[in-house]
């Protein structure tokens, strides 16, 4: 069965040598799926999603969409009530830096989440009356 027939071509889905920082590859922290897994290694979407939010997020400009996402699906995985968010991770979706920068801001003027910014961290993000 040909990739045309069903199957997926895991190989859109390798990072290139861009993705790397600071040592540490973003295919580290988000793994990606290679067609040996089983269903149960593979990534997944963490829910649910409390879809209110996100079709306010979906109005907004440029990738504010793919942060809220992002934002969500951290949320579910982790305890904190304060999420990290680094460039690595957003890289490894095809997000750089700056957008992530520019779409934390547009998210945050939408009054979705709040932001804590440090010089030389991660942004610390936490999602505003989002079911997480």
């Amino acid at each position: 069965m040909s990739a045309s027939e069903g199957q997926t071509d895991w190989s859109l889905f390798d990072l290139p040598n861009s993705a790397k920082t600071d040592g540490v590859v973003a295919d580290d922290l988000i793994k990606v799926p290679t067609p040996k897994q089983s269903p149960r290694q593979r990534p997944f979407f963490a829910g649910p999603v409390d879809m209110e939010w996100l079709a306010q997020a979906a109005k907004l400009p440029g990738v504010a969409l793919q942060v809220a996402l992002m934002l969500c699906h951290l949320g579910k995985l982790g305890r904190e009530t304060w999420i990290p968010l680094s460039n690595a991770v957003m890289g490894s979706f095809g997000v750089s830096s700056d957008s992530k920068t520019r779409a934390l801001a547009v998210l945050e003027k939408a009054k979705l989440i709040e932001v804590k910014r440090h010089a030389g961290r991660s942004p610390r993000v936490r999602l505003i009356d989002a079911l997480v």
